[in-house]
């Protein structure tokens, strides 16, 4: 990248977007601030900020974040770099900047929403599938964006994966933050819990990448190829190298056939159960898995 005099330019701008993913001029952002009122100063302690003109680096630069998206900032010439979330309100514009912080791991497990976020501007988060769903839930419902924690759990109970729902454009979609994932039908239109438990299943129900997802590669160099579950350890956190597509699609059709959901899952989880079911779990007090009819389910979280 260079600048209108021919040198190399000292800071690069990464912008992901729903739609696309691409490097973008910094010279062209600089002329954008004149005449604007100056929203900040970036990086922050703030992970998420509004549309406007940003001042980098405390002097280095006026910055003009209009569209709504994940930007990535290097400064190459003296190595620093960090990351922002620009949103006022479009929703699924918000949804893959968010797809985009988290990596499967667990040194991150246990952070509070302002801890996280506050490292989230510098890096990943390395979370596990339970935590990232309720980091998302909490990180959402601060935003004004109705969300909710999706439980998946096989019948006894043994095995299962927490995932989300968010209410985007009028409906509630499925989204599998952890794996940068969002369910669609076989028509490609995006899916609810609602249809899952329609259908009894997601044997009818596809997984979809966000736009520039980012993939973990083996040493093959291969994206997304390995076909059998290992684990690779650095530290103090741990990654489950899979197929997502083969694998854990096959994993949640065959055997995830109990569905949970909830818009206060700190407090209740409420999960379907038709024949008189109990499900127990010794890491929970007692009441907080609710068991409620297929019926009184969707009525109570689609009102149908």
């Amino acid at each position: 990248m260079s600048d209108r005099g021919g040198r190399e330019s000292k800071i690069m701008v990464l912008y992901f977007s729903s739609q696309y993913a691409k490097d973008m001029d910094y010279e062209g952002f600089k002329d954008c601030g004149r005449d604007k009122i100056m929203l900040g100063n970036l990086p922050s302690e703030n992970l998420v900020v509004q549309p406007g003109v940003y001042s980098l680096w405390s002097g280095g630069g006026a910055i003009c974040l209009e569209k709504e998206g994940l930007y990535r900032i290097m400064d190459r010439k003296n190595m620093r770099s960090f990351q922002v979330i620009v949103f006022k309100n479009e929703v699924w514009e918000l949804v893959n900047a968010v797809a985009k912080l988290f990596l499967y791991g667990n040194s991150d497990d246990n952070l509070r929403l302002h801890e996280w976020t506050k490292i989230a501007v510098q890096r990943h988060i390395l979370q596990q599938c339970g935590p990232c769903a309720s980091s998302v839930f909490r990180l959402l419902q601060s935003l004004g964006v109705k969300a909710r924690v999706v439980g998946l759990k096989e019948k006894d109970g043994s095995g299962g994966h927490v995932i989300n729902e968010v209410f985007i454009e009028g409906k509630w979609v499925l989204i599998d933050f952890i794996n940068k994932k969002f369910f669609v039908n076989e028509m490609g239109h995006k899916v609810s819990l609602l249809n899952v438990v329609r259908d009894g299943g997601f044997h009818r129900i596809a997984l979809q990448d966000f736009s520039g997802a980012e993939n973990f590669s083996n040493n093959s160099g291969k994206v997304g190829e390995i076909s059998v579950w290992g684990s690779f350890f650095n530290g103090s956190f741990m990654i489950d190298f899979l197929r997502y597509d083969d694998n854990l699609k096959r994993f949640l059709f065959d055997k995830f056939k109990m569905f949970m959901n909830s818009e206060e899952p700190v407090k209740k989880m409420y999960y379907i159960c038709d024949n008189g079911c109990e499900f127990h779990c010794e890491s929970f007090v007692d009441g907080y898995y609710v068991p409620l009819s297929t019926k009184e389910f969707i009525s109570k979280f689609y009102g149908d």
